[in-house]
């Protein structure tokens, strides 16, 4: 059990290595990444900003069950 842990741990910090060379979020993303300044926000681009956030979620929720099994 302890070497599949090791390995999605292993997966998922190459996985967050990749994303380092992706540029910082303007101070206008975060706040909408946060819901706010949403209202200038066509659907397509609400519909977008939402799987941003559920994929950040699941990576919260992986991360977490990962350091409680640890």
């Amino acid at each position: 059990m302890q070497m599949i842990i090791e390995r999605h741990r292993l997966h998922y910090s190459v996985k967050n290595n990749d994303q380092l060379d992706q540029p910082a979020l303007d101070l206008q993303d975060k706040r909408q990444l946060r819901g706010e300044e949403l209202k200038e926000l066509s659907t397509e681009e609400l519909k977008g900003l939402e799987q941003q956030v559920e994929r950040g979620l699941s990576r919260v929720i992986v991360m977490k069950v990962f350091t409680f099994a640890a």
